[in-house]
């Protein structure tokens, strides 16, 4: 993991657009096909201003993890449609693995839905690359994956399970949004091949803090994954 520490906010997001925007050229001047799962919050606000340039039918977006809600207001595809960056990659051709809920879709249905086509895009692109854009909440979480301190075995058996790429689980007061499908640990680990991180604000500095000491677990601070996986870039402020 790169640590990247800006002046000031706007710097930070700044600096981890360029970080994907030059990634997103790279790929498409290489011909390769670049899968980008987004994270929802603040980490949609580094997508502001990228260039249409990067766009092409080789790249195909989704998100990392998804509110379980029909409400186009909750719902992170949904809102990730509203979006010029969206409009722009649908308009040269991108493809996007939508994790709207369908009519009567239940919350275990969509997660095995959202698995299969994960799955898919891998299998079918053996050359192709995997990004991301993530973040960090003030409790340490990350791609809708929540802490358990409090339950090390319940955070195991829901986010540790080798098997599993996508889970379905319920936050409870963890969240105002409980009901969340979401890629795992191992999924994180084992398939991101990039990952950029804008993470600022004064309510993140103590998950920021844990998230770079040596010693903590994923149960207490789930964004210690970034430690474990592939080309990870944190941009934060000073």
């Amino acid at each position: 993991m790169e640590l990247i520490q800006c002046s000031n906010a706007d710097k930070a997001r700044t600096y981890a657009l360029t970080a994907l925007q030059n990634l997103l050229f790279e790929k498409k001047r290489a011909g390769v096909p670049v899968l980008l799962l987004l994270s929802g919050g603040s980490a949609f606000s580094i997508l502001e201003n990228i260039s249409h340039n990067v766009f092409g039918p080789h790249m195909t977006i989704g998100v990392l993890d998804e509110r379980y809600s029909t409400d186009e207001n909750i719902n992170n595809f949904s809102q990730l449609m509203k979006t010029d960056f969206y409009c722009a990659a649908r308009n040269t051709g991108a493809a996007c693995v939508d994790t709207r809920v369908a009519n009567e879709e239940t919350q275990d249905t969509l997660a095995k839905r959202m698995e299969h086509a994960l799955h898919e895009w891998v299998e079918t692109h053996s050359e192709g690359v995997v990004a991301a854009t993530m973040g960090i909440g003030a409790d340490g979480h990350t791609a809708g994956i929540m802490p358990f301190a409090e339950n090390v075995d319940i955070f195991h058996e829901l986010f540790e399970d080798e098997e599993k790429w996508v889970v379905s689980y319920d936050a409870g007061t963890k969240n105002s949004y409980p009901l969340r499908v979401t890629v795992t640990l191992p999924f994180l680990r084992n398939y991101i091949d990039y990952a950029v991180v804008y993470a600022v604000g004064e309510e993140k500095k103590n998950a920021l803090l844990r998230v770079l000491a040596e010693k903590g677990s994923f149960a207490e601070t789930p964004a210690r994954i970034f430690r474990d996986m592939k080309n990870v870039q944190l941009f934060t402020e000073r």
